[in-house]
C-alpha cells in the first residue's frame, strides 16, 4: 500500500473524507513554500500536493494560476521540486527522482524481493555503484523512505539498500565458486548456482548468471 493509500485508508477507518492541500512549488518563493508545507501538515492535511508551476489559466482558475505566476516569476524550476539520480544498473538509463524527503527508486529497488540485473540490458558493476551512491544519499539525509515502483513504501531504506548489496556480492562469490569448480560457460555455472530455479524462469536465471560473468570479466564470447 503507498503512502497515499495509506493516508486515505486511515481517514475512511476514521469516518471521514481526507484533507487534501496543494501549492505549487516555490509559491511565494522556494524557501517559503517548504514552510507552507510544513504549516498544512500541522494545520491538519492528510495529504498534500506540490505542483510544478506553469501558465495554463484554464486548467486550473484564477487563484492557483496566480500563485503559479508568483512562483514562476521567483524563478521556480523543476530542479528545485525534483532531483534526478542517475541510477543505472537494471537498466543503462535508469533513474531515480527524490522529492520531499522520499526517493522513488522505480526498478533498481523493489517493495518485496531484488531487482533483476541482466545481461546485456543490465550491468552489475553499474548497479552497485548505484547502490552505493543511495546509500552516500540516505547518509547525507537527501531522502528517508523509499517509493518502489513495485510494491509496499520502505521506511527502513538503509537496511534494504545493504541488503541489496550484501544480496549481490553474496552471488558473485557463488559464481566465484562455481568458476573454482571448472565451469565456464553461464549455463554451466547456472547450473549450479540457481541449480533450484524453476525451468520457467531458467532463460532469465541464465541472463543474470551473464551479468554476473560480465563482472567477473569471465563472461565467454559465445555466451556475450
Amino acid at each position: 500500500m503507498t503512502t497515499l493509500q495509506n493516508k486515505l485508508a486511515q481517514a475512511r477507518a476514521q469516518g471521514r473524507a481526507a484533507l487534501i492541500g496543494y501549492l505549487p512549488a516555490g509559491f511565494p518563493d522556494v524557501e517559503s513554500s517548504i514552510k507552507v508545507v510544513r504549516a498544512m501538515v500541522e494545520g491538519g492535511c492528510d495529504v498534500i500536493e506540490v505542483g510544478l508551476p506553469y501558465s495554463d489559466p484554464m486548467m486550473d482558475g484564477p487563484t492557483i494560476q496566480r500563485a503559479a505566476d508568483t512562483a514562476l516569476a521567483a524563478g521556480t524550476t523543476p530542479a528545485d521540486v525534483l532531483r534526478v539520480v542517475a541510477t543505472p544498473g537494471h537498466t543503462s538509463d535508469s533513474i531515480s527522482l527524490i522529492h520531499a524527503g522520499a526517493l522513488y527508486s522505480g526498478d533498481t529497488i523493489l517493495g518485496e524481493g531484488t531487482t533483476i540485473v541482466t545481461h546485456p540490458e543490465g550491468s552489475l558493476r553499474d548497479y552497485l555503484n548505484s547502490l552505493d551512491r543511495l546509500r552516500e544519499l540516505l547518509d547525507a539525509g537527501e531522502f528517508a523512505i523509499i517509493e518502489p515502483a513495485h510494491g509496499e513504501r520502505i521506511d527502513a531504506p538503509a537496511e534494504v539498500i545493504d541488503y541489496y548489496r550484501s544480496h549481490r556480492l553474496e552471488r558473485i562469490e557463488q559464481v566465484k565458486a562455481a568458476l573454482e569448480q571448472g565451469t565456464s560457460t553461464a549455463s554451466e555455472v547456472c547450473d549450479i548456482v540457481y541449480h533450484d530455479v524453476d525451468p520457467s524462469v531458467r532463460p532469465a536465471a541464465e541472463q543474470i548468471v551473464k551479468a554476473q560473468l560480465a563482472y567477473l570479466d569471465a563472461l565467454p564470447a559465445d555466451d556475450a
